[in-house]
């Protein structure tokens, strides 16, 4: 029955049925065309997607990269800027440095030239004082011992100022069998020389502070006599002798003359000093004071140090500050009298001068006015002594003692204060004490040299890399 009816089916209603079968076999491909379209645009979209991973994995890469670069760049400048830094310090800091030890070498050389002056002067003048005794016992025929020149504190008077000595005494050698003579000649003259001493000191003082009342003649002793210690008179037996006899300035009365000041460690001087064709030095006199005062005012005396010598913090006042410069190292240098005036290799020794020195004059003008800071050891052979510093053309006294910084000891620096013509002979004699300065910089000199110039050129040379450095990790940020 079914078959009769689709054999009974319009033709056209068959077309129809074609026409649904097409559009459902279009419907298939096109939802087979748009399930591929999908497909396709989500494999599109995958792989779109794993490019922009791609590059987003390859673009962080990169910016970590340069990240990593800018940083080692920057380290590099800064390693760069301190290299330059360092090393311009480095250079500045080492021309300091030996522009720090030019000038203190510079100034050693001022020091020992001056120093070498100072002692020639005296060496040359005590020489000259000994041949003018020479010269005016042979005008007036006089025989040894018994010598008085005349005007004898004009002479004295001008050699101290040459020299810087604070006195001169002459001292004949009186032989044992020159004793009586001595004695009678001594009483005559003795009075005699240091009226006429007296008179020219007052007129030479330029302070006031000597006046006649301090100044008397008197009674003189006939025979030599000794002092003890506490300054008692007994006579010397001791021949032969050299009695206190000349001196400038004059004593202030007669208490000294014609006592004896020839000990075997005098004479030891003496045969010393003709050895050695020059003037020798004894030890630091341990009570100048006591000397002294027989014939320098003590305010003049003061006047004499304060031209070299700043005292500082140790003076104090009252009387104890006046007597500040005696308790400074004193000694005595010692040069013969001799017969003849120029064979004096060959003239037999009549008599003797010494000077007075104090070894502070020979700090005076070491160091340019505005010169500071250069410790300078006083020191002797005989194991005395003391500490100065200098400063300008005065040094400031800091005591008894090597009391220098230690931290300088390699820069020390040696002045020898003589002039034998034989060192090697000088040093290997006993009898005698050979002086020196050692000589060492401070920090206060040193800092005279350290500036900041280093320090501005190592912040100089670093800036601009520090400024570069920041614009090159900034850019791009």
């Amino acid at each position: 029955m079914l078959s009769s009816v689709k054999r009974n089916v319009d033709p056209g209603f068959e077309s129809s049925d074609d026409e649904l079968s097409l559009h459902d076999d279009g419907q298939d491909e096109w939802e087979e065309g748009d399930s591929y379209r999908r497909r396709h645009r989500s494999g599109e979209e995958d792989e779109n997607n794993k490019a922009v991973d791609e590059l987003l994995e390859r673009t962080r890469t990169d910016t970590n990269r340069m990240q990593l670069m800018k940083g080692l760049m920057v380290l590099s400048i800064g390693f760069v800027a301190l290299a330059v830094a360092f090393g311009a310090n480095f250079i500045l800091l080492g021309e300091e440095e030996d522009d720090f030890h030019e000038m203190y070498e510079n100034f050693v050389d001022t020091i020992s030239d001056t120093a070498h002056f100072h002692v020639g002067e005296i060496q040359d003048n005590l020489q000259a004082f000994s041949r003018a005794i020479t010269a005016a016992a042979l005008q007036t025929n006089a025989s040894w011992p018994l010598v008085v020149p005349e005007m004898f504190e004009v002479l004295g008077h001008s050699t101290r100022l040459n020299s810087g000595l604070e006195a001169l005494m002459f001292s004949p050698i009186v032989q044992a069998t020159d004793v009586p003579a001595w004695s009678t000649f001594a009483v005559e003259q003795g009075n005699h020389w240091l009226r006429q001493s007296h008179q020219l000191a007052l007129q030479a003082t330029a302070t006031g502070n000597l006046k006649p009342t301090d100044l008397a003649d008197g009674f003189i002793s006939p025979d030599i006599v000794e002092l003890d210690d506490t300054f008692g008179k007994t006579p010397s037996n001791n021949p032969p002798f050299l009695p206190m006899w000349m001196h400038s300035p004059p004593y202030f009365n007669t208490f000294l003359i014609n006592t004896n000041a020839g000990t075997p460690e005098t004479f030891r001087l003496l045969e010393l000093s003709h050895t050695l064709r020059s003037g020798v030095t004894g030890p630091i006199l341990k009570d100048p004071r006591a000397v002294g005062r027989n014939f320098l005012p003590t305010a003049d005396h003061e006047a004499m140090h304060a031209k070299f010598v700043d005292y500082g913090d140790d003076r104090s006042d009252g009387e104890e500050a006046q007597q500040d410069a005696w308790s400074r190292p004193h000694g005595y240098v010692v040069a013969p009298v001799y017969a003849n005036l120029y064979d004096t290799k060959n003239s037999p020794i009549v008599g003797m001068v010494r000077g007075l020195v104090s070894y502070e004059r020979y700090l005076e003008d070491l160091l340019p006015g505005k010169a500071r800071g250069v410790t300078c050891v006083l020191k002797n052979t005989c194991g005395q002594i003391y500490t100065y510093e200098l400063n300008g053309r005065k040094a400031t006294y800091k005591g008894e003692g090597d009391l220098h910084d230690r931290e300088w000891n390699h820069m020390r620096r040696t002045v020898l204060l003589h002039s034998y013509e034989n060192m090697t002979l000088a040093a290997e004699q006993e009898g005698h004490c050979m002086y020196s300065f050692d000589l060492y910089p401070t920090f206060f000199l040193a800092s005279q040299q350290n500036t900041d110039l280093a320090t501005y050129m190592t912040v100089a040379a670093i800036v601009p890399f520090f400024l570069m450095a920041f614009a090159f990790f900034a850019y791009d940020w």
